[in-house]
């Protein structure tokens, strides 16, 4: 006689062990592409075999999945794609974290779609059940799997008797393995036998095996679960975004008053600073301003205000009441004004940054906060829209939607390229009394095996003075050296090369430009033509 499913058996898919071995195949697949080698391919194909993974299992489950997923699953792969496809350290760690955030999202939502229409609060919720889920998936597959069998009157008495001493033994795996390996680490003779009984596996390392087998059957265990939970049709929290996260609580007075008196105080900023705002080169000279003072500090307190009204701006949607149509009004057009009062805080802040960057030059932080400027510009616009909308609930969907274009921005760009193009540009340029009129050449070890086609392309269109050439020659020999030492002999699987640096590899070592420096090479590094040292980064972190 049969017995009814549990609740959680009943909403866990139908094919289970295909999970497991799809679990088991993504960590050993870990394994296989990153213990021991570098980053590179590998990640972009890691992420790519999640993707594989997913969509067989949905085939196998013939579950058809919403297009609001495959346009995830296009982030996805955009991010990882530009994770390797540039080295610049920011960039490569931005678009990494964008990819396995999105790649949460969607697991998440997989079947039902709708990652976007999460409120803020439901999404953090959301991922951290994700990790719970992780965790008890298996546990309740273990459980279903087992009420599924005595279900079936088909089942052959042998293999319901042998299948529970069969997941004992696979359970006990890898307690047996961490137990030989502290006993054999006490004892030597039991380690020498240990070593003749297991002679034919060639095993060489064996606290290294023991590891290595650990974290893939644990990673194999908790990529099951993610799998599982994917399909699965429970949810421990299901937003409805349609209801209020809070009621609202606080009156429309009180939320107004609040509103007008920042407004007030950002308006009576604006109106003294525009002087300074605006005001340029002879602002700073006449008030005997530092540009550090003037530009970088001022820069950095006026991205904060932008990001705390943006954040006030949805406390305040939140949680004021406004039951009239004439009190919605009033408060739309008060957060109106105080998303455009931002708006030229953040021009004046984009301002104050280009002073800072027209002496002194581009760096990886300023020409990244050009870029955050940029989008959160573009997101304090798009929210005023969704508020005139009556779509304000729909925040974190436009929230990703930005930091997407930011992170993919970064890579479009190629930080460290442009750097190198514009720090080279403003040499011909009018520049303001007091800016540096000599190329940065300490900077350029500092950047990535991105900036090289740009470095090669300059000294070869001969338009620089003698010494900003002698200059790039200098780094390009030292990177050539430090490519030839790292890629001459190496011998990497395809999966792992480096995109950038093995690029920066093959255009110097077949450039038809000599890049011997003209002066003189001191052990590592060169000393120029004007006595200064040129320092040779060995740039180990390609390695």
């Amino acid at each position: 006689m049969s017995q009814p499913l549990s609740p959680a058996s009943r909403s866990l898919p139908h094919y289970l062990p295909l999970f497991f071995v799809g679990g088991f195949l993504l960590s050993s697949a870990i394994d296989l592409l990153f213990w021991n080698k570098p980053f590179g391919l590998s990640y972009a194909l890691w992420v790519a075999l999640v993707l594989v993974v997913s969509l067989l299992l949905s085939l196998r489950e013939g579950k058809a999945l919403p297009l609001s997923t495959f346009a995830l699953m296009l982030g996805v792969l955009l991010t990882a794609a530009a994770a390797v496809w540039r080295m610049e350290p920011g960039t490569r760690a931005y678009n990494v974290l964008a990819s396995l955030g999105l790649l949460s999202l969607t697991c998440d939502t997989l079947l039902t779609g709708g990652a976007l229409r999460f409120r803020l609060w439901d999404a953090f919720l959301r991922l951290f059940l994700l990790v719970f889920a992780a965790f008890e998936r298996p546990i309740q597959a273990f459980i279903a799997r087992g009420e599924r069998k005595q279900n079936r009157p088909d089942t052959p008495p042998w293999r319901k008797q042998t299948a529970p001493y069969l997941r004992g033994v696979l359970i006990a795996l890898p307690v047996l393995a961490i137990f030989s390996a502290l006993l054999a680490s006490a004892d030597p003779i039991f380690e020498q036998l240990l070593r003749q009984f297991f002679a034919w596996l060639r095993i060489d390392d064996w606290a290294e095996f023991v590891f290595r087998a650990f974290y893939i059957t644990l990673l194999g265990f908790l990529f099951s679960g993610l799998l599982l939970h994917a399909f699965s049709s429970a949810r421990h929290h299901t937003p409805n975004t349609e209801k209020p996260l809070v009621k609202p609580f606080l009156g429309k007075i009180e939320a107004f008053t609040v509103l007008a008196l920042i407004e007030t105080l950002f308006l009576l900023f604006l109106i003294i600073q525009l002087r300074y705002f605006f005001g340029g080169h002879a602002n700073i000279n006449l008030e005997a301003y530092t540009y550090a003072e003037y530009a970088r500090k001022g820069t950095n307190e006026l991205i904060a205000v932008a990001v705390l009204s943006l954040f006030l701006f949805q406390l305040i949607n939140t949680v004021t009441r406004t039951p009239e149509k004439k009190d919605r009004l009033v408060k739309h057009i008060l957060l109106t004004v105080l998303i455009a009062q931002v708006l030229v805080i953040l021009l004046s802040a984009y301002q104050r940054l280009s002073l800072y960057e027209g002496m002194y030059g581009f760096t990886h932080i300023r020409v990244r906060t050009y870029l955050f400027i940029l989008w959160l510009s573009a997101l304090l616009l798009l929210v005023v829209v969704s508020e005139w909308m009556g779509k304000s609930q729909r925040f974190f969907g436009l929230l990703v939607l930005i930091s997407l274009g930011f992170v993919l921005s970064q890579a479009a760009l190629n930080i460290d390229q442009y750097i190198v193009e514009r720090n080279l540009a403003r040499l011909s340029q009018d520049l303001p009394e007091g800016a540096s009129r000599q190329f940065d050449h300490a900077y350029l070890p500092t950047l990535s095996h991105d900036s090289v086609p740009a470095m090669l392309a300059a000294v070869n269109s001969g338009q620089y003075d003698t010494l900003t050439t002698e200059m790039l020659r200098a780094e390009l020999y030292c990177r050539q050296q430090a490519l030839q030492d790292t890629f001459g002999e190496a011998n990497l699987p395809w999966y792992s090369k480096d995109l950038p640096a093995w690029r920066a590899y093959f255009l110097l070592q077949f450039s038809d430009t000599p890049l011997d420096p003209a002066s003189t090479v001191e052990g590592d590094d060169v000393r120029l033509s004007n006595r200064d040292i040129h320092y040779c980064n060995r740039y180990g972190w390609i390695d």
